[in-house]
């Protein structure tokens, strides 16, 4: 054991650490992956349940053991939901939409700000309903394909 701490403190100890600037983002992320790893063991341990091997005999005491792989799964189910809940409770989601109202609020100030520079012809001006909202819709599926 002190073998492994010494080994991640030395380790660390070359990292460059970054600041957290958006605590309920690292939530979220670590959320994100307690959710993954439960998702992952509770997978496992349906295969065990589904070959009847949930459950084993202790070597030499005669009795009946849970597998590991059980344990982790209630350790990392009870994780998931915690980080969930604590989400939930500062609002998260509310939040991150107002971000992103914000930035799209940013957003349409800015192309407003380059089209009023521009000399375009009446015609242009006209398209520019049409355009703009079909160029962000096919940037929005591309992206949506790559994430």
């Amino acid at each position: 054991m002190e073998e492994v701490e010494t080994e991640i403190r030395n380790s660390l100890a070359f990292e460059s650490f970054e600041g957290i600037t958006d605590p309920l983002q690292v939530m979220a992320e670590l959320a994100e992956r307690a959710l993954a790893t439960e998702r992952a063991l509770a997978a496992r341990v349906n295969d065990l349940a589904q070959d009847d091997r949930l459950r084993y005999k202790a070597a030499g005491a005669g009795t009946e053991q849970l597998r590991a792989e059980v344990a982790l799964w209630e350790r990392w189910h009870k994780q998931a939901a915690h980080l969930a809940d604590r989400l939930a409770g500062h609002n998260f989601e509310e939040r991150r939409t107002r971000v992103t109202e914000q930035q799209g609020a940013i957003f349409v100030e800015a192309l407003r700000a380059i089209f009023a520079r521009l000399t375009l012809t009446p015609e242009q001006q006209a398209l520019l309903g049409t355009v703009v909202p079909e160029e962000l819709r096919r940037v929005g599926a591309i992206r949506g394909e790559l994430a």
